[in-house]
């Protein structure tokens, strides 16, 4: 499963004939209930009649990710703080991240195997780094560590959703022209994952850069999502 997955990352065209958790020798299902569609008229509908409003605190229909965010509010896949409040600005970290991604793309979380050595069953994200790490959407450290604290980059936190959705289901270009100014500084591992995205239309980056080594806040990566889903 690790050598498929890698391929994938390595060639994104081969998700043009693939389908998720499935092959040509009867390969194991993948646990995903059917992704969040974005794109039916009733949704489109409840998006633009929410075009005003507060959704928290700090967040109105003012801010650039007030669509993104108010969507997956509304489909429970995010939510804000007890005190009422999104911070949409807040670094995100790698287990809030992989917690998004997860609710987003429709796991099933898997809670009978442990893979990571700084996790507990007590953990809200618990599931879902399981089923992350049983299917290769996410890999940990040397010790075997997956250090949900640290604050995901923008890089890693592509490569995952890339991941997640094409075990969801979703196909990609196979153009991989579009690149941003400094993709230099990204990872060879992520390289792919960035230009298929970008060339999707699923991150623009900022006046060319993609700035892959910063990290990521909460309402890019709910943008991120949000236009993922828009892609279906």
């Amino acid at each position: 499963l690790a050598e498929a997955i890698n391929s994938i990352v390595q060639n994104p065209s081969v998700l043009e004939n693939s389908s998720p958790g499935s092959s040509s020798s009867g390969g194991s299902r993948v646990s995903v209930r059917p992704v969040l569609d974005i794109t039916t008229d009733n949704n489109k509908e409840n998006i633009n009649n929410n075009s005003t409003g507060k959704i928290f605190e700090d967040f109105d229909e003012s801010h650039w990710a007030y669509n993104a965010v108010y969507y997956l509010n509304k489909n429970g896949v995010t939510n804000g703080y007890d005190d009422g409040t999104f911070r949409p600005d807040n670094s995100i970290t790698r287990a809030e991240f992989l917690k998004l991604a997860m609710k987003a793309m429709s796991f099933y979380e898997n809670t009978d195997e442990a893979y990571f050595s700084d996790i507990s069953p007590n953990d809200y994200f618990y599931g879902a780094a399981n089923t992350a790490a049983k299917y290769g959407i996410v890999l940990g450290d040397e010790n075997g560590r997956f250090n949900p604290n640290e604050k995901i980059t923008r890089e890693d936190a592509a490569m995952i959703l890339y991941r997640a959705a094409a075990f969801s289901g979703f196909v990609f270009s196979q153009n991989q022209t579009a690149s941003f100014n400094d993709e230099a500084d990204i990872s060879e591992y992520a390289v792919s994952c960035v230009r298929t995205f970008k060339n999707c239309g699923i991150i623009k980056g900022d006046n060319g850069f993609f700035n892959p080594k910063s990290n990521a806040t909460r309402a890019e990566m709910c943008q991120m999502i949000y236009s993922l889903l828009l892609k279906r």
